[in-house]
């Protein structure tokens, strides 16, 4: 009989224990691996990797090769679709890096410094800006850098394992008249800016004022007379589309990039803009 009880009693503090495990948020279930890697080392730097890229034309990059860079983009609020922006660890270079993937900010945080693997990725100069990716060959047979296939790219880039750091140790911090092609896919914030006249008090974005998807709203230096053209562009699927653009003055912030002769900031969401000054 004492040996029934006792077996009773085991198998009632076996269930027990099994119940409190289930409810415990601390029960023994293995850790999610974090896909950073602690012990991955940069080889090249950016600029010698930019330095060895001649022409327009896509070239394969053969060396068994890796380089380090800053996460500087945010597609949070859908204004940057499938594409990282990063930022040489030195602030000397930015680089456009395509990747067939939505979202990208859970994963590939600002401030976030990842490692690239280069090997036989595709690298080119497109109108000074620097880009890495996949090739990609258009319709008409003309060659470019595509995306990075959704099942590779996070086996060539990578995270590190160190913190983010802060986004104000990344950011170029320039006037109107000091934007140039050597700051293009940063991170950069521009001071003492208002929309034009024309531009301000209006929706970031416009469909019947609109063209790639995006609509372009101009911004001034009221201090300074420049034929530098710059516009902050909001796509249509950006969450902010329907605010209106402020009639004040301040700072923009976003990644820099260009078509044609204008400059175009990317705002990676609302915070970006920050006019809350008098206008001049």
């Amino acid at each position: 009989m004492k040996n029934i009880i006792k077996k009773i009693i085991l198998i009632t503090t076996l269930t027990l224990s099994l119940v409190g495990c289930i409810n415990d948020d601390n029960y023994d279930v293995p850790p999610v691996q974090s896909s950073c890697d602690s012990n991955l080392t940069a080889n090249k730097t950016v600029d010698e990797i930019y330095n060895s890229t001649v022409g327009t034309n896509p070239q394969q990059h053969t060396g068994d090769d890796v380089i380090e860079a800053y996460v500087v983009s945010s597609d949070e609020a859908g204004n940057i679709f499938k594409t990282l922006y990063l930022q040489s660890t030195t602030k000397s270079r930015g680089i456009k890096v395509p990747v067939d993937a939505d979202p990208l900010y859970t994963k590939y945080k600002v401030g976030q410094k990842v490692f690239i693997k280069l090997k036989d990725l595709y690298k080119r100069i497109n109108f000074n800006a620097f880009e890495i990716g996949d090739l990609f060959i258009s319709s008409s047979n003309v060659p470019s850098i595509g995306r990075i296939a959704a099942t590779k790219y996070g086996s060539v880039i990578i995270r590190s394992c160190e913190p983010a750091v802060n986004e104000e140790d990344l950011v170029v911090k320039l006037k109107v008249s000091e934007l140039n092609d050597s700051h293009l896919n940063k991170l950069v914030e521009i001071d003492n800016v208002q929309f034009t006249t024309t531009d301000a008090g209006k929706p970031y974005y416009d469909a019947a004022n609109a063209a790639g998807g995006a609509t372009d709203r101009q911004f001034v230096d009221p201090s300074i007379t420049t034929s530098i053209k710059a516009v902050f562009r909001t796509s249509s699927f950006a969450t902010f589309k329907n605010d209106i653009t402020p009639d004040k003055n301040g700072k923009i912030r976003g990644i820099l990039t260009k078509f044609s002769s204008t400059y175009q900031i990317l705002g990676r969401t609302i915070n970006d803009v920050k006019l809350t000054e008098p206008r001049k």
